[in-house]
């Protein structure tokens, strides 16, 4: 059974997400759906990871519209994200040095980065699409590093 939250706002003391109840039937799914959160400061990290470690381990969660700031925790914090859990899609920029442009992309499982579940290989892959600059055509580069960014794909 799927079960779709929004979280809104930001993750800290003061958040509500984390005293909401999680589904505790076997097989279930929790999306989350990240594009409302605004930030995530220290407290709120700390808050997280006791919330992913509280989860029963049969529930599997599915992130989506994460922040790359968010995602890149996991390249801090060891465990940031549990082995139930799946990020679907990363919002990220990219950047034309020629003209100073930059450009918002939503990057998705399965298309511009893979688990190494997801492809049968020993590891995870990364397919940056090539994002085309709308004022001088020539090809934008990622505005954020890619190993920090996708982290949470070895982890």
């Amino acid at each position: 059974m799927r079960f779709d939250r929004v979280i809104d706002g930001n993750l800290d003391q003061a958040s509500s997400f984390f005293s909401e109840p999680v589904p505790t039937e076997a097989g279930a799914e929790l999306w989350l759906d990240m594009s409302k959160v605004m930030s995530i400061n220290s407290t709120g990290i700390r808050r997280w990871m006791e919330w992913t470690q509280n989860l029963p381990s049969t529930l599997k969660v599915f992130l989506s519209h994460c922040s790359m700031n968010f995602v890149v925790q996991a390249y801090l914090i060891d465990g940031f994200f549990p082995k139930n859990c799946r990020v679907e899609s990363v919002n990220s920029f990219f950047f034309c040095d020629i003209d100073s442009e930059e450009k918002a992309v939503l990057l998705k499982r399965n298309q511009d980065y893979f688990y190494a579940e997801d492809t049968g290989t020993e590891g995870p892959e990364i397919r940056l699409p090539s994002i085309q600059c709308a004022q001088c055509s020539q090809i934008m580069e990622p505005d954020f590093i890619e190993a920090r960014a996708f982290a949470f794909l070895k982890k």
